[in-house]
């Protein structure tokens, strides 16, 4: 009866151990006891997964940190280059006359367009990463949500049509 009372024990300490471990505590050497004994070897290979647990958690969360902050770079730095390319873009519309010009230039903008929204999705994501964009789930009606979207390309689509005239009248300027 004793011995049953004391293996029950055992494996009451043994279950408190494992739930330490999973809830992310780390064993410490004086919790296993030194007995040569089975629980005694139970209790110490716990101890050895909960110190590997440890460094695994703290390699996942430095290399996670490591991430973000080269997310957070190279989403900065591919800023400079674009806002260059954009500067030489509208530099270029002055300049160029003839159809293939012009082709050419259209081509450019287009790619330039496109490298904006790219980065300006890659910094978007990299804040949502770092944690500064926090996304709020909310019960608004998705008929609100949709018109709120329309209006937003709307008001998009009108601001390229302006840029369009404009650099088209400037265009017909410089070949008159």
């Amino acid at each position: 009866m004793f011995r049953k009372r004391k293996a029950q024990q055992e494996m009451e300490e043994i279950s408190r151990m494992l739930e330490r471990v999973l809830n992310g505590e780390c064993i410490q050497p004086g919790e296993i006891g030194y007995e040569d004994t089975l629980p005694a070897k139970i209790r110490y290979q716990i101890r050895r997964i909960s110190e590997k647990n440890q460094g695994v958690e703290a390699r996942i969360t430095r290399e996670r940190d490591e991430t973000k902050a080269l997310i957070g770079e190279i989403a900065h730095q591919m800023r400079n280059p674009l806002a260059g390319v954009e500067s030489y873009t509208l530099l270029l519309e002055g300049k160029i006359s003839g159809e293939p010009g012009r082709t050419y230039l259209c081509a450019l903008e287009q790619s330039e367009q496109r490298l904006h929204f790219l980065t300006e999705s890659f910094i978007k994501m990299a804040r949502l990463e770092q944690q500064m964009i926090q996304i709020k789930k909310t019960t608004d009606a998705l008929a609100d949500t949709i018109f709120s979207a329309v209006l937003l390309v709307q008001k998009a689509a009108e601001q390229k049509a302006d840029r369009s005239g404009s650099n088209r009248s400037g265009r017909d300027k410089s070949v008159a």
